[in-house]
């Protein structure tokens, strides 16, 4: 088992932040016209029109839009605002393979002959995510690969993760930093291979926070910890401005708040507490890069969206709650929309 743990440590040391490079591989219709004209329409938010062109594409055995479609068919913030209106039979066309009663995902045709979309649909099976994680980073799915990763660790599967990340080491980025933390300190327990809970238990106990930039990016402090101004909210916003995945977050809040900047990404970010790791992530990074789609036209209406109302937190909003980013949401709210709850 100790075996493992020098390639753990050499994995910690060359993080680079390297998400992916041009040995990436391609997905097949993905550099098709009409398929880069359906990508441009859903990234300016013209999500009707965008999800009627890729489900034509995805009839007509573009791959690419096979994957794209079932990517954003398992997020229904990103299509619940037009398919809601829909009759259930009309939803199943648009999103899905019509198949029994409530159709098949895409990802089934695609994994006929794309080795991503068999990856992703690993990626959702406890005991196959391993060989999928490899696959996953080579075509640039990296957060989707960390999230499987994390998985792993939950059911005490460290040695089966070290494993698999063997040679990518320079190709992870720095939020990886915190789960290969995690996997060292699970391998080298005694529990190994069994259920492990929390894969956080391995890092909480560094009292200096030397991996605090890298875990805030799997899990922002709630909104109970901003409010009480707890060591991890005050951890959060001196990280803020290095946390990757609260970039679109910090971008809106550069635009609306931009006095608060930092106070106002962390209360946004705790807003998402609930959504899981990277919760602004693209629904496919291989397809549409983060970059991509934080810059979009649509990045505002997909936040919005994901945010609850906001009204429970009025009374908090003289402390650490930021006023600007909750009264910025409140009217993108009345314009968008905004998530259950």
């Amino acid at each position: 088992m100790k075996k493992f743990l020098p390639i753990v440590l050499t994995c910690i040391l060359m993080v680079s932040g390297v998400a992916a490079n041009s040995e990436d591989r391609k997905i097949a219709g993905s550099d098709a016209p009409e398929y880069n004209k359906a990508v441009s329409q859903w990234l300016d938010g013209e999500d009707k029109a965008a999800l009627i062109s890729l489900a034509e594409l995805a009839r007509q055995d573009n791959r690419a839009a096979q994957i794209l479609l079932a990517s954003i068919a398992v997020n229904g913030n990103l299509h619940a605002h037009v398919t809601s209106k829909l009759s259930r039979n009309e939803r199943i066309a648009l999103l899905r393979i019509p198949e029994g009663l409530s159709g098949k995902s895409w990802l089934t045709a695609a994994e006929q002959s794309e080795p991503l979309a068999t990856a992703l649909l690993q990626a959702r099976k406890i005991g196959s995510k391993a060989p999928a994680i490899r696959t996953l980073i080579e075509f640039g799915e990296m957060q989707t690969a960390l999230i499987a990763a994390q998985s792993m660790l939950y059911q005490g599967e460290a040695n089966a993760l070290i494993a698999a990340l063997q040679g990518l080491e320079n190709r992870l980025p720095a939020e990886a930093e915190v789960i290969l933390a995690w996997a060292r300190n699970q391998s080298a327990d005694s529990t190994q291979g069994s259920y492990a809970g929390s894969a956080r238990i391995g890092t909480l106990q560094f009292a200096d926070l030397q991996y605090a930039t890298s875990e805030l990016a799997w899990e922002a402090p709630s909104p109970g910890q901003v409010i009480d101004g707890s060591d991890w909210y005050q951890a959060a916003i001196d990280n803020a401005e290095n946390i990757t995945s609260w970039r679109p977050i910090r971008n809106l809040c550069e635009k609306s708040c931009a006095e608060t900047v930092n106070n106002c990404t962390v209360t946004g970010a705790s807003l998402l507490w609930q959504a899981g790791p990277f919760p602004m992530r693209s629904p496919i990074e291989a397809l549409i890069p983060n970059d991509q789609y934080w810059q979009s036209a649509r990045i505002e209406a997909d936040i919005t969206r994901k945010i609850p109302n906001l009204n429970r937190f009025e009374n908090s909003l003289d402390g650490n709650m930021n006023a600007c980013f909750v009264r910025t949401m409140q009217k993108l709210h009345e314009k968008f929309g905004r998530a259950k709850g």
